[in-house]
């Protein structure tokens, strides 16, 4: 199963949910939807029917609203990770007026002058706590806590890379500038009513073209629409004051996705950035995850009752199969003793009755085979088909004749080379062998007569009665 990333907008009316899974091209939207919330108490009700069962490696994106941030630049003489992380609280705390418990956490810098600057955030604990709470009610564990509009660029990165991001929500809009996936600056809107178009165009226009002043830009970027306070008649009022707009053009499946649905979709794909590269995450300390498995405590619970059940049962079967296996080995041991005594009566130490048969059958069979006893393939029966299929107009002297499991050599004399070939071929004949072979032959020393080495190989096949 394809891990998922589940990114969340909550805006205090609807619960917008976007899902990515990762693909070999990098994470794909596959589902979407939108969950109607009539009333604060009714969040878990709708958080249980909106998301998929909790599965092990899934990874869920929540976000912050901008104003519950507090966003500044700092200058630091190192670029060390674990030093930024120690030394930010006492800096960042000192530039914010509130008194709050915070959480803070950091981008990645750049080199200024000498310096670093970095990107740093800092949110109430209260906050992040209330934004979590009803989820992990329902036993759906926040991975990432991030901050608008920060993860939405990040979630933006590949498809809108630079540029100003407008994101019009119920209750808040921001104005960002954005440069290579990450938010530069920006400008935060609360909102008391839903602003009209007229009044909400000049409140983007006069932000875009402060922050592509005061961040030196020449030419006039693109502005990207997002949000559920967003539509065409905004975008046409803009394009007519001579700005560049469009939305964001993604797709969950084969579905374009509305401006009001491109907030969670971002927060799916920020979902599926790794850590390595470093996003705001406010689930830290006190907050941090306490980890997937604690999600899945009931289930275990139960599946860890189950096994306790199945580990007793197969623990009593096991207990009385071993009871009765060793009652019929006792019983099998006295029988193959009793036997054991029968069958070789001068036997009076028994020590090993399995062993102790087991090399007195051996005997019994070695001594058979050199008396020709049983098999057909006994000493005896073989010399005896050598003798038979032997010429008899042939003289041979055998020196020697050895008797293997598979194999009888001999090693002899007689009169001429003919000889022996006569003599390989008749044994050839015999079904007892299956291969005759003249491993050796020459002519004495003296040149009367042909040693000779013959291989027979014993045939597998019983022979037909």
């Amino acid at each position: 199963m394809a891990k998922k990333f589940i990114g969340i907008d909550f805006d205090g009316e609807f619960l917008r949910v976007a899902v990515a899974e990762a693909a070999k091209g990098g994470p794909v939207l596959t589902d979407h939807g939108s969950y109607e919330v009539p009333m604060p108490e009714a969040l878990s009700e709708v958080i249980e029917k909106a998301l998929p069962e909790p599965a092990f490696g899934d990874r869920l994106a929540l976000n912050l609203p901008a104003n519950e941030g507090f966003f500044r630049y700092l200058d630091f003489p190192f670029n060390d990770p674990k030093k930024i992380a120690s030394a930010l609280p006492l800096t960042l705390g000192s530039q914010i007026p509130v008194n709050d418990e915070l959480v803070t956490d950091f981008l990645s810098g750049q080199p200024v002058d000498g310096q670093f600057r970095i990107p740093a955030a800092a949110v109430r604990q209260e906050a992040v706590r209330a934004c979590i709470t009803p989820f992990e009610e329902t036993g759906h564990l926040p991975q990432i806590v991030d901050l608008a509009p920060f993860c939405y660029a990040a979630g933006l990165k590949k498809d809108f890379p630079d540029g100003v991001l407008v994101s019009i929500e119920k209750s808040q809009g921001t104005v960002s500038l954005v440069e290579n996936g990450q938010v530069r600056d920006f400008r935060c809107h609360l909102f008391r009513e839903e602003p009209p178009v007229e009044k909400l165009a000049q409140l983007i226009a006069r932000d875009y073209f402060s922050l592509a002043a005061s961040n030196h830009k020449d030419q006039q970027p693109i502005i990207a629409l997002m949000g559920s306070g967003v539509n065409d008649a905004l975008r046409s009022r803009l394009e007519n004051d001579g700005m560049k707009v469009h939305f964001p053009q993604l797709k969950a499946g084969e579905t374009a996705l509305t401006p009001a649905m491109l907030p969670a979709a971002t927060l799916a794909l920020r979902a599926a950035i790794p850590a390595r590269e470093r996003q705001f995450n406010f689930l830290q300390g006190d907050l941090a995850p306490r980890g997937q498995w604690a999600g899945f405590r009931r289930q275990m619970i139960t599946l860890g009752v189950i096994l306790g059940l199945l580990v007793t049962v197969w623990a009593a079967g096991s207990y009385f199969r071993l009871s009765h296996l060793e009652s019929r080995a006792k019983n099998l041991g006295e029988e193959m003793n009793r036997v054991y005594r029968q069958t070789f009566p001068g036997s009076t130490v028994i020590v090993d009755v399995s062993a102790q048969m087991q090399a007195k059958l051996a005997e019994l069979r070695e001594k058979s085979l050199i008396l020709g006893i049983g098999k057909d393939r006994s000493a005896l029966n073989l010399l005896r088909e050598i003798s038979l299929r032997t010429p008899t107009d042939l003289t041979i002297d055998v020196r020697e004749l050895v008797y293997g499991d598979n194999e009888i050599r001999i090693e002899g004399v007689t009169e001429s080379f003919e000889a022996i070939n006569r003599i390989s071929q008749k044994l050839q004949e015999s079904p007892l062998f299956s291969e005759s072979k003249i491993s050796n032959a020459k002519m004495s020393l003296d040149g009367q007569k042909v040693d000779f080495r013959l291989n027979l190989t014993l045939s597998t096949q019983e022979p037909a009665p």
